[in-house]
């Protein structure tokens, strides 16, 4: 007998040499082809991806100018984080929408402002805020997988008398949909709501109090041409 002990036969042998390896290759297969039966069954869709957004309090900034005592900007500071498990293109803007209405080129309209630069206002708040925030432009462009940016979105065309303000966020979702094999372009918004109760006097000067938050789809959803098309 040798070192290993007695044997009553001849050891086993792996044909192929490779047993393991194979089983790992059948099983990858096996998984692979379950994804695509996933991904093909009518009514299944794939895994869109989706940022991460806190926001901070609504406030207004009186900017000093050259003459008066100042221009008023509405602005609020957010952070963006990439928790999608890659990295990203993010290209997010920010629009204000007040409760009042004007006449816009003959039609009566309820007052927007998208957020937008304004190297005065963007330093006054950050030197308000205590730390560094980027503009709306330097928020575009590509966020790393956990990554987290951090900027401020500013307003100065909205009615300083508004009952109701919303904030719609766009760019958090991803556009693209894949539902039974076909693709779709659907955006979706975050809606922030916010109210400002008061009297008549000085009511621009009243703070903006929370209501509700609610994601919405902005247009239709329309289904998009294949890579045959």
């Amino acid at each position: 007998a040798g070192p290993e002990g007695n044997s009553s036969g001849p050891p086993c042998v792996d044909p192929f040499g490779q047993g393991d390896d194979l089983m790992r290759r059948i099983a990858l297969f096996g998984l692979t082809l379950l994804a695509l039966v996933v991904l093909a069954s009518p009514g299944m869709s794939y895994d869109r991806w989706q940022m991460d957004i806190t926001t901070g309090k609504p406030q207004v900034l009186l900017v000093k100018d050259t003459e008066g005592p100042g221009v008023p900007f509405l602005y609020f500071t957010f952070k963006v984080t990439n928790n999608t498990g890659k990295d990203r293109e993010l290209n997010v803007s920010i629009i204000a929408r007040s409760d009042t209405e004007k006449m816009i080129d003959g039609v009566r309209q309820r007052v927007e402002s998208r957020a937008g630069f304004d190297a005065r206002a963007l330093k006054a708040i950050t030197l308000r805020e205590k730390r560094k925030l980027l503009s709306m432009v330097q928020m575009i462009g590509t966020i790393k997988d956990g990554e987290t940016k951090e900027g401020v979105a500013i307003f100065r065309e909205l009615d300083p008398e508004m009952d109701r303000v919303e904030f719609r966020i766009h760019g958090l979702v991803d556009p693209i949909d894949i539902v039974g094999g076909k693709r779709y372009f659907e955006e979706k918004v975050l809606v922030l709501h916010y109210k400002r109760p008061g009297d008549e006097f000085g009511h621009a000067e009243d703070p903006l109090i929370y209501v509700k938050k609610e994601w919405v789809v902005e247009g239709k959803r329309r289904e998009l041409p294949s890579a045959k098309d």
